[in-house]
């Protein structure tokens, strides 16, 4: 706030308020979405997607769910906001689906999820796939369909299962990488001090002061 940057502003409070929804901290997400809106209006930034699709969890964990169909419902005719992120127009068309269907409007769920279905598609978002799985599960049992709802709860747990062995392997490989990285960057700072002293004294040899001569 002291340096003026309305922007970094922004980000914080719309991280801090994801933060305080995904711990189910209702009473301190509130302000926190409250103070986004009052800063983007009063600097006339508008809000992008990812700013609305937060907005809209945070209403809809304190039970506020038109107010949240309200902010989000744009962003299925893409005039909603600007997305940032390749999947942030995906990931709130699941949001507001969800906020449908507890609204009862089961139809308005089932055409807002297959546009979130066929963007993930599109863009590959296979950790969004799942989600939205599992979403549709949901969807099916609100409108009587159980048969329809194990159907597609197994298929959300098997692909869920699949995705966190992927991410499990990832995360092994990264370790890995990291590992190798960290030892050849050891192996090359031991092979340079080699390099420059002598084997047999540990004394500073001709390739050091080669290297020292033009500083010194």
């Amino acid at each position: 706030e002291h340096a003026g940057d309305v922007h970094v502003r922004m980000r914080v409070l719309n991280n801090w308020a994801y933060t305080e929804f995904e711990d189910g901290n209702t009473v301190q997400a509130l302000p926190i979405v409250e103070r986004l809106v009052a800063v983007s209006r009063r600097h006339g930034r508008s809000l992008d997607v990812h700013d609305l699709d937060t907005i809209a969890r945070v209403y809809m964990l304190d039970g506020r769910l038109d107010d949240a169909h309200r902010i989000l419902s744009p962003v299925r005719g893409g005039t909603g906001g600007r997305p940032r992120l390749f999947d942030e127009r995906a990931n709130a068309l699941l949001t507001l689906a969800e906020i449908e269907r507890l609204q009862g409007r089961t139809d308005d769920a089932q055409v807002t999820l297959d546009q979130c279905r066929l963007l993930c598609d599109e863009l590959r978002l296979t950790s969004l796939q799942v989600r939205a799985r599992r979403e549709q599960a949901e969807l099916y049992a609100a409108s009587g369909r159980f048969e329809l709802a194990f159907d597609e709860h197994k298929r959300f747990h098997d692909a869920a299962m699949e995705l966190h062995s992927l991410e499990r392997e990832a995360r092994a490989r990264t370790l890995q990488v990291l590992f190798e990285t960290s030892e050849a960057r050891r192996d090359s700072a031991r092979y340079r001090e080699l390099s420059v002293h002598d084997a047999l004294t540990g004394l500073p040899n001709r390739r050091f002061i080669d290297d020292h001569l033009n500083r010194l």
